[in-house]
């Protein structure tokens, strides 16, 4: 048996911050960028909230999509927050009572709808359609009230809770199917749009813009810190620009 030395993220980023070398000047300027930007936003989470619209956005999501999104999620916070504060575990116990929400409203459990729009490790509320993000919020918001309503603690109480919010969800959910005739489950997915939408060429003057720029000081000899760069920021290979060594004929890609 081989013993190996593993880093986490933060890890790793304090071991670059440690690094007496110049040539890790850029990163760490990069690091100092970001810790700035996230003060900010501490401060204004109005701020964070604009970043992530943008990121929407340069996905292709329309303005529509990207607010029904985020109502979801704040709906889906105080979900959690709840369970946390009534002796629900983080973790097994909160995809547990997930599951039981969303195959009671959907027909389908979490597993089954993300095989259906051929999602592998992506997030499925990232590719749900407007009409799937709404009746998710639904569901979400109709148990958490029951909860609060007959004061459930613990994992058995809420997944009553959980199965009745999830059928109050499910029945708007077949009523209005049977209205318009259309499924509101479905398998469309965002993964070729959000291919289709993006700049390539943008992507790359952003990618150089930032992180990768700590590799223009990179020389040769310090293959360990251009390593530790691109294992935190992995890109797809057509994304890098060819950024050539300070004192080689090489690039790297």
């Amino acid at each position: 048996m081989q013993k190996l030395q593993c880093w986490s993220v933060p890890g790793i980023l304090r071991l670059v911050q440690s690094i007496p070398s110049p040539k890790a000047e850029p990163f760490k300027r990069w690091l100092a960028k970001v810790g700035s930007e996230r003060l900010r936003e501490i401060a204004d989470p109005a701020l964070g909230l604009e970043r992530s619209r943008e990121s929407w956005r340069r996905l292709g999501r329309s303005e529509k999509w990207i607010t029904q999104h985020m109502t979801g999620q704040e709906t889906r916070n105080k979900l959690t927050d709840y369970w946390a504060a009534h002796e629900v575990k983080q973790g097994q116990e909160f995809a547990i009572l997930t599951n039981i929400i969303h195959e009671e409203w959907s027909g389908v459990s979490v597993k089954e709808h993300k095989d259906l729009k051929g999602l592998e490790n992506q997030n499925l509320r990232d590719h749900m359609s407007e009409a799937e993000l709404i009746f998710t919020a639904l569901a979400e918001l109709s148990t958490r009230q029951i909860a609060e309503t007959t004061e459930s603690v613990g994992l058995p109480a809420n997944k009553k809770a959980a199965k009745t919010g999830g059928n109050i969800a499910q029945r708007a959910r077949l009523e209005l199917e049977s209205k318009t005739g259309r499924k509101i489950v479905t398998g469309e997915n965002y993964l070729h749009r959000q291919n289709q939408k993006i700049d390539l060429n943008l992507e790359r003057r952003r990618v150089k813009a930032g992180y990768l720029t700590a590799l223009d000081s990179v020389q040769s000899d310090s293959s360990i810190l251009r390593g530790i760069v691109l294992s935190l920021f992995p890109v797809p290979y057509s994304l890098v620009p060819r950024v050539p060594y300070a004192n080689s004929e090489e690039t790297v890609r």
